[in-house]
């Protein structure tokens, strides 16, 4: 239902269905490829004005934070 809301947002105010299926796409092989590998945590912050997105920390589910 997420999915479906964000691609409704994109498509109906932002008008951009092309837009709008290819990061729908990229979401799913994202959440898909947690089968390979879902130990994994990865913390990260976005810098809207740098347009970057910055890893702070990449770590395995069972160590501590």
């Amino acid at each position: 239902r997420d999915l479906d809301g964000i691609y409704e947002y994109i498509v109906e105010t932002l008008i951009e269905p092309g837009i709008a299926a290819k990061l729908i796409d990229s979401l799913e092989e994202a959440i898909f490829s947690l089968e390979s590998m879902p130990q994994f945590t990865v913390v990260y912050r976005v810098a809207e004005t740098k347009k970057r997105v910055l890893v702070v920390t990449v770590r395995y589910s069972k160590s501590q934070f």
